[in-house]
C-alpha cells in the first residue's frame, strides 16, 4: 500500500467517522489550509522580489480587466 493510499483511508476514516472526530479534525485542517495560502502569498512575494520584476504602475485597462475577472470569478 503506498503512501497515497494510505492518505486517502485516513481521509475517508475521518469522513466518516464519528461526529466527535470529525469537530476535532475540522479546525486543524482549516488552519493547514489557510497556512498554505498565507505560505504561497509569501513565497510569492519573495519570487517576484527575487526575479525583480519591473513593476507596472496601475492603469485605466490593468484595472478594468482586474475588475472584469473579479466579477467573472
Amino acid at each position: 500500500m503506498g503512501i497515497w493510499d494510505r492518505y486517502a483511508d485516513f481521509v475517508y476514516r475521518i469522513a466518516t467517522g464519528g461526529k466527535r472526530r470529525r469537530i476535532l479534525t475540522t479546525p486543524i485542517a482549516a488552519f493547514i489550509f489557510f497556512g498554505l495560502i498565507v505560505l504561497f502569498v509569501f513565497a510569492s512575494f519573495w519570487v517576484d522580489k527575487w526575479l525583480d520584476l519591473p513593476d507596472f504602475g496601475p492603469s485605466w485597462w490593468s484595472l478594468g480587466l482586474s475588475w472584469l475577472l473579479i466579477l467573472l470569478g
